[in-house]
């Protein structure tokens, strides 16, 4: 508010030093004649050339135009005012763009899972982000902690009760009560859950809808490890619930359905 105030007050400053011809053409005109008249002083005294109608009505193009003309005819304030409704559109465009973004995350989020955020990404049709295999983990083991399976539990605990999922905790439950450490399928699912659990906290602090955040921290999950979206739950797992699984599971780990 403060900046438009001084714009007003440089745009006044600049009209009383107006010289004489200008300020008598405004009062002296007949108003049905303002308009041409001043069209033509502008014409007469050069620069780029005020926009047209419909020129004027491109976003930061129309005002940026005529600014210039205002700066380069001596027409400081109005140039100063134009200038500021041109980064003004420069602002709008921006968050416009983000928005339209945004739309299109939230849109694939719901088609992904429905009202819910109860379905696991990884039987999304639509999710095409991750590599092939194991991706970075192929071959290496990897250390549970208490904190990390922490983690897993409280964030899995936003699904709901899943069979699949209680499952593969029991596993690492396993893994951990023993001192033993995990690979394949096992560190997939406990990396996988970490990363989509730290992501998913940020993006809902910030007041993005759950679907939206899960959507936008289970495909970031994926890709930072490179790993196939079919590589996060063991092959017995998947044989324990049939039904639970989609064909390209059984696929990915060479078994019989």
């Amino acid at each position: 508010m403060g900046d438009i105030t001084r714009l007003v007050a440089t745009i006044s400053n600049a009209e009383q030093n107006l010289p004489n011809a200008d300020i008598s053409l405004s009062v002296s005109c007949p108003a049905n004649n303002v308009a041409q008249q001043l069209d033509a002083v502008q014409t007469e005294s050069g620069g780029v050339g005020a926009p047209g109608l419909l020129e004027s009505l491109i976003p930061v193009w129309g005002s940026g135009r005529q600014a210039i003309d205002d700066f380069q005819n001596g027409r400081v304030g109005w140039g100063l005012f134009n200038t500021a409704l041109a980064i003004s559109d420069v602002f709008l465009i921006k968050s416009l763009a983000t928005a339209a973004i945004k739309g299109v995350v939230a849109v694939a989020a719901r088609e992904a899972v429905g009202d819910s955020i109860r379905a696991t990404g990884a039987f999304w049709s639509g999710a095409r982000t991750g590599g092939e295999g194991f991706g970075k983990l192929a071959g290496l083991e990897v250390t549970i902690t208490e904190k990390g399976l922490s983690i897993v539990k409280e964030h899995l605990m936003k699904f709901g009760d899943i069979s699949y999922n209680t499952a593969m905790v029991s596993r690492l439950e396993e893994a951990l009560a023993n001192g033993l450490k995990i690979s394949g399928s096992d560190a997939s699912f406990y990396t996988h859950e970490i990363s989509e659990a730290t992501l998913m906290k940020s993006l809902l602090e910030q007041g993005i809808e759950s679907s939206e955040a899960y959507f936008v921290a289970h495909e970031a999950a994926l890709k930072k490890y490179n790993v196939s979206r079919f590589s996060v739950y063991h092959p017995d797992v998947i044989k324990q619930f049939p039904g639970e699984f989609s064909r390209p599971f059984w696929e990915f780990y060479g078994l019989e359905r």
